[in-house]
């Protein structure tokens, strides 16, 4: 995880630097096969360490990513993007671990001038050279609203 942490933190770093605009964290450059095992390492990670521990603080990145990678491929109302997490961490995220996440999520977009949750509903009309929309903000709604 400290590897993974390390290379999202200067990615993200440098595409800050490098532009005016927001970043996206859709934008982590791993591979199909890297992203297998970044979620491997954050379901494992997660047995390990309550996600209420200090321990997220400095190793929140791929945990992100995992979610936005789960955020771009949800296409419902936002209800059911935590169980599409849950099922994808392998793990189960009470109301406690979801605020969390969504503190951290807040926080990296602050830190990486991350695109912040749309606080309204639907979806977003631009794409990005990927064919997805530029951020997840659609699918992370909930999170602004429960804020």
């Amino acid at each position: 995880m400290m590897d993974l942490q390390r290379h999202l933190r200067e990615r993200f770093g440098q595409l800050r630097d490098s532009r005016r605009g927001a970043v996206f964290f859709v934008e982590h450059g791993l591979g199909g096969a890297e992203l297998d095992d970044l979620r491997a390492d954050v379901r494992a990670s997660l047995r390990v360490h309550p996600l209420e521990s200090g321990w997220w603080d400095q190793h929140d990145l791929p945990l992100l990513v995992a979610a936005t990678e789960v955020g771009y491929r949800y296409q419902g109302s936002g209800t059911d993007f935590w169980p599409r997490l849950e099922e994808e961490l392998d793990f189960g995220l009470p109301a406690e671990s979801r605020q969390r996440i969504k503190d951290l999520f807040v926080r990296a977009v602050e830190l990486y001038r991350g695109r912040a949750p749309r606080t309204r509903r639907g979806p977003r009309r631009s794409t990005s050279s990927r064919g997805r929309s530029p951020t997840p903000c659609c699918r992370w709604s909930s999170i602004a609203r429960s804020r």
